[in-house]
């Protein structure tokens, strides 16, 4: 279907934002909107890159981030171009906090 190339980040962004409102709707039982926001916030989960949750002050993404650098040489193929240094783990420590959002925590 895609000529055999790999998503692009922003495909895998856009499947991951799709699948956690399917879910939190298929934990809610419903489509009704409060229902799946507390579903939402409730899911821990790793569709494609590690661990991932919503803070529930913002619902601001808590997700691994990927320390990478680019392959000047030598790739396998068109779409190794990095090599993966490091995995940070989520951690709502590396984002500004709620209280200085603005939000109840």
């Amino acid at each position: 279907m895609n000529g055999g190339k790999v998503p692009s980040d922003y495909g895998a962004l856009g499947y991951s934002g799709v699948k956690t409102l399917l879910m939190g709707a298929k934990a809610a039982g419903s489509v009704d909107t409060d229902k799946v926001i507390a579903s939402v916030e409730a899911l821990k989960y790793d569709y494609y890159k590690g661990s991932q949750y919503y803070r529930k002050c913002d619902h601001q993404s808590v997700q691994s981030v990927l320390i990478i650098e680019s392959k000047a040489t030598d790739p396998k193929n068109e779409a190794d171009v990095f090599n993966v240094i490091s995995t940070e783990e989520p951690n709502e420590a590396n984002l500004r906090s709620c209280e200085a959002l603005g939000h109840k925590a």
